[in-house]
């Protein structure tokens, strides 16, 4: 999953794409998708403060988990129901 891809389905599910930001200076109450010495991390940072941070060897995979991630908390699925079938394009690699 690419970034454009990511940014569609989540508007699809209704969900404000504000709350991700990419490789900018990391923000405040909002999940970060950083790239790090060739990894991708995921975190949510709050207050300063870093939480959750995971390392993704590709942004795709990183990608894949956090949609799953922020989905769950929405209450869209279920946190052992994974939407990576459903969600993967064919068109990305």
């Amino acid at each position: 999953m690419d970034k454009p891809a990511f940014l569609k389905k989540l508007c699809e599910y209704g969900i404000d794409t504000n709350i991700v930001c990419f490789n900018d200076s990391a923000k405040d109450d909002v999940f970060c998708v950083i790239n790090n010495h060739g990894y991708t991390d995921v975190f949510y940072r709050e207050r300063g403060c870093e939480y959750d941070r995971h390392r993704f060897l590709s942004q795709p995979e990183a990608l894949q988990y956090l949609l799953n991630k922020i989905l769950t908390i929405a209450g869209i699925c279920s946190k052992n129901n994974s939407f990576s079938d459903e969600l993967t394009d064919s068109s990305t690699v």
